[in-house]
């Protein structure tokens, strides 16, 4: 039974964020946007009992003692390194994480998944996986306003870990400090007229019959100094997600403000929710009606989100009982702090004997930010997007130790590195594409981040 004790102060994530941010190891999975109907809990984890870093076949291992490497099948390590079998699957409690992995796939980890004539050459700058081990966590209850320390029974002192978490949730009752953040200039791996090219090369394959529809991005890039944590809580003020999340590795930062859930698991049941479609918001309460009734006419969205849809039941259907798969909310719309997207939520009863990691391995990475058929689609992208994603359309979340898991799709999401912050946006295209629509369509998804790093509008050249 997982041991975990409600707290007698609430403190904000916020505060309790800013208590640690110098914390290596720290990982916020952070249901920013209750207020917009959306997410009931977030998770802090700090302090791991080692950290997984997987590229290609090798995992390397760090602990207090040391680095070690193994080597062998990614999937199958982090398996055992959760103990992950059939009789975890009903050690289900109150809160959605009380320990296990967290952390993130890249992208490029469905490159080496995917047989194909994908380049699929390991690259150390940005691992296939990167989890820390956890034996407890801080929950935030945000519907009923309570905070939860919880810890696993099989932690070696389940009460000393919960006494650590009181602790850390006491010292934040302190003021919150304020540190700034530099920006340099952005820089594109495109301009305004190759990406258009580019999009022009994709409508010709779809022509041709290649692929049906891809996912395009491009990247931006700019040199930074200063705090994570603080441009981290700039972008979820303009940008409130439901799957937003901040990783302190200490060599890297990941911030995210994700609206896409990639899968939750638990129970035997599996669902995952593709977005296809964005409008903006709208100055006005008629004008953002108006997008929206424009966004629910739209055939090419449509047509654009069934496809997907229809690519995720394949992806399901490799690890669901057959005849388990339903789809929900087709063409429904959610509305965040700057657009308005169409979703659908796709859902199956898992086979006997399979789990949240074979989901994993049968879905990723996810089909809205790839296209149909997929591994065609990735092939297209590899050859045309110039650059490795890395950590976008990735996937952040956690692996319990109950066997339970839940994964964003790492869009809005941005990486600091070597004193330098990139990010992707992008978009589906489909033969019927307008170029110039599709390019605006990226500025509009990327406008909190570039609020949030203080640069305004881009300035396409």
């Amino acid at each position: 039974m997982t041991r975990f004790e409600k707290l007698d102060a609430y403190v904000s994530v916020d505060r309790v964020l800013d208590s640690i941010r110098d914390r290596v190891g720290t990982i916020l999975l952070d249901s920013g946007s209750h207020g917009f109907g959306f997410g009931q809990y977030s998770v802090l984890v700090t302090n791991p009992i080692k950290e997984i870093i997987s590229c290609g076949d090798t995992q390397e291992v760090r602990t207090d003692g040391g680095i070690e490497f193994f080597n062998g099948n990614p999937f199958e390590f982090l398996r055992n390194e959760l103990s992950l079998g059939p009789e975890f699957e009903n050690r289900l409690e109150q809160l959605p994480f009380c320990g296990g992995a967290v952390g993130y796939f890249s992208y490029d980890f469905g490159r080496r998944l995917k047989p194909s004539t994908l380049k699929a050459q390991s690259d150390r700058n940005v691992p296939d996986y990167r989890f820390g081990i956890y034996d407890s966590a801080l929950v935030w209850d945000h519907s009923s306003k309570v905070l939860y320390a919880s810890a696993d029974p099989g932690s070696q002192n389940p009460e000393s870990s919960i006494n650590r978490l009181r602790k850390l949730v006491d010292r934040a009752t302190e003021s919150e400090s304020l540190r700034s953040f530099g920006v340099g200039e952005l820089v594109s791996n495109f301009t305004r007229d190759s990406y258009f090219r580019q999009i022009g090369k994709l409508r010709e394959l779809i022509r041709e019959g290649e692929i049906y529809q891809a996912n395009f991005s491009h990247q931006f890039r700019a040199r930074f100094e200063g705090s994570g944590i603080d441009l981290y809580r700039k972008l979820r003020e303009s940008n409130p997600a439901p799957y937003a999340a901040y990783l302190n590795f200490g060599d890297e930062e990941i911030l995210s403000s994700s609206p896409e859930r990639f899968l939750k698991y638990e129970e035997g049941l599996v669902k995952t929710r593709p977005i296809k479609g964005t409008r903006p918001r709208g100055e006005s309460e008629a004008e953002e009606r108006r997008f929206s009734e424009e966004l629910a006419r739209s055939e090419k969205d449509k047509a654009e989100l069934l496809m997907i849809v229809d690519l995720v039941r394949n992806d399901l259907g490799k690890v669901c009982q057959p005849g388990s798969i339903e789809v929900e909310g087709l063409y429904g719309q959610e509305t965040y702090a700057s657009v308005i997207h169409q979703t659908a939520t796709v859902k199956g009863r898992i086979a006997k004997g399979r789990g949240a990691i074979d989901c994993i391995e049968a879905m990723f990475p996810g089909g809205s930010i790839t296209g149909t058929p997929k591994i065609r689609a990735m092939e297209v992208i590899d050859a045309l997007e110039s650059v490795k994603r890395g950590i976008y359309t990735g996937s952040i979340g956690y692996i319990g130790f109950d066997g339970r898991a839940d994964f964003n799709i790492a869009i809005r999401t941005m990486r600091i590195k070597d004193s330098e912050i990139a990010f992707n946006v992008g978009g589906g295209i489909v033969w019927d594409s307008d170029p110039i629509s599709e390019y605006e369509e990226t500025l509009l998804k990327a406008k909190a981040i570039f609020e949030a790093l203080g640069k305004g509008k881009w300035d396409a050249r």
